[in-house]
């Protein structure tokens, strides 16, 4: 408090204050705990012998008993508070960081988060990160044409390190879908390529190429509005997009982190740019379209993705019409029914919260009215979700735009990445948002 700036009058009456508070609530239970002892003692006396023991409370005692207590604290106090008034503000400087290092020491030790050491740095950039063990870099778009047609692209990067013939390579690996809504029509593919010639991911800024599929950071990646430009080109289906930014990134867990599952060390850092513009052409077949939207761009890196009995994740990416995000989690378990549930939302003025399983509820319908999708190997995924955030005042119905929406991942493994209409619970005039569904671990394990 000599540091903060408070003078030696200040700090004795706040030790005196708080002695007076300590001796009154001790005079108080300790009243208390006396009376009720008393009646225990005459109750069980009564009990066992039959005597008629009588309790009489003088009216006065109640009132000494706290004024003695408080005038105990307060003598006790003397010395404390001229001690307190008497330190230097350099010495409270010293004891003030002493403390705080203590403290800090104390709260690392306890924390249930073993983030280890990831809190020590903030993220403040979508560039690659060379201590990492795995990334995902997530660009999930929702496009329109002049004449009103839809098309949603999500484009999914992954860095890992892979046991070659010669030993650790780091494997740069892409999936894409591309959904033509007024066709119906869904393209996913996959690319994989080691680190080098025809794939690399930059540690200076967002710049990540595997063959022909890129997202570029364009210009300073300090300055406060930031570009990008995005290609990919698979067959006949080609996209050239310019994209801006002009709001900060935002972290999708206090300083960033975020438990990706159950495990002690299941801990990832999670950024995003959730509202980019987006304008450039998407050329299908013959014909080439101007195309505009938004866009959301993601990474995550970490160890660990889930735990030893965790069997999947599904994240909800809703953007909303009006400037508002909503990022939700939920791993699954085989041992604890209860998921995991973390979430985030982000206002339209850039303010985050950070969201648990107290705030989020998460609803799915019933299997027979028929909100699952079944895969050719047999596999079911859900297809229908209800989403409440009662604290912002969300009701959210998420609807697939097609229900077949599974990707195949470069190393085998296939996910769910489904474009979702956001509708209100309650019937409205019109959706009011748009996302993307990610669902692991309904067709076996996924091996990232």
């Amino acid at each position: 408090m000599r540091y903060a700036g408070l003078s030696r009058a200040g700090v004795r009456e706040m030790v005196r204050v708080e002695a007076a508070a300590l001796g009154a609530l001790g005079g108080i239970a300790g009243f208390a705990l006396g009376t009720a002892l008393a009646w225990t003692l005459i109750a069980s006396d009564r009990a066992s012998s039959g005597w008629l023991l009588h309790a009489v409370v003088p009216i006065a005692l109640p009132f000494l008993t706290l004024a003695g207590s408080i005038a105990v604290a307060l003598v006790a106090a003397l010395g404390p508070s001229r001690l307190a008034a008497r330190l230097h503000v350099r010495g409270a400087r010293a004891l003030t960081v002493t403390a705080v290092f203590f403290i800090t020491i104390a709260s690392s030790v306890t924390r249930p988060l073993d983030a280890r050491g990831f809190e020590r740095t903030a993220t403040t950039t979508l560039a690659s990160d060379p201590t990492s063990t795995r990334e995902v870099w997530r660009v999930l778009g929702h496009l329109h044409t002049p004449d009103g047609s839809h098309v949603d692209v999500a484009m999914t990067f992954f860095r890992y390190a892979e046991r070659g013939p010669r030993g650790m390579v780091v494997v740069l690996a892409g999936a894409s879908s591309v959904l033509d809504d007024e066709r119906r029509l869904l393209r996913t593919a996959a690319r994989v390529e080691r680190a080098g010639f025809a794939a690399d991911a930059s540690t200076a800024k967002l710049d990540i190429r595997v063959d022909d599929w890129y997202v570029r950071e364009d210009g300073d990646p300090n300055a406060a509005e930031r570009s990008y430009s995005l290609g990919m080109r698979d067959g006949t289906t080609a996209l050239a997009l310019q994209l801006r930014s002009k709001g900060p990134l935002a972290a999708l867990g206090p300083n960033g982190i975020v438990r990706s599952g159950t495990c002690a060390t299941c801990i990832v850092r999670d950024v995003a740019l959730p509202n980019v513009s987006a304008r450039g052409t998407w050329t299908d077949g013959t014909r080439s379209r101007t195309i505009a939207g938004t866009f959301w761009l993601e990474r995550e890196s970490g160890g660990a993705r889930l735990g030893a009995h965790d069997r999947g994740w599904e994240r909800f990416t809703i953007s909303f019409d009006d400037g508002r995000a909503l990022l939700v989690r939920v791993v699954r378990n085989d041992i604890s029914h209860d998921p995991m549930i973390t979430g985030t939302f982000i206002a339209r003025d850039g303010r985050v919260s950070y969201l648990d399983a107290r705030d989020i509820e998460i609803y799915y319908p019933p299997i027979p009215s028929g909100t699952t999708w079944r895969n050719a190997r047999g596999s079911s995924y859900p297809s229908l979700w209800g989403i409440v955030v009662r604290k912002f005042d969300l009701d959210c119905a998420v609807v697939p735009d097609i229900e077949s929406q599974e990707a195949a991942y470069a190393r085998g493994a296939r996910y769910y990445q489904g474009a979702v209409d956001i509708e209100r619970a309650d019937p409205g005039p019109r959706d009011y948002g748009r996302g993307y569904a990610e669902l692991t671990g309904y067709d076996g394990p996924f091996a990232f």
